[in-house]
């Protein structure tokens, strides 16, 4: 899965929006707003798009697998 998180605050520190992160990238505003809100989740194509886009990325903080996320969330 991808961390939105991670590439919300990779976008505050170039100083980009959601626009400018869909130029960037070649996805689409509305995909990745859907991201963004959870109502998607990220495919190799959305995937590879974020990382052409932030190259720099630390990965293992850019992704992650569900069954991590949620027992760390379900232990605390």
């Amino acid at each position: 899965m991808l961390n939105v998180d991670y590439v919300q605050e990779l976008m505050d520190d170039h100083g980009w929006t959601l626009g400018q992160l869909s130029s960037k990238s070649g996805l689409s505003k509305a995909q990745l707003s859907r991201l963004f809100r959870d109502k998607r989740h990220a495919g190799a194509k959305t995937m590879e798009g974020i990382l052409r886009t932030f190259p720099e990325a630390d990965k293992d903080r850019l992704f992650f697998y569900k069954e991590r996320y949620q027992s760390a969330t379900d232990s605390g």
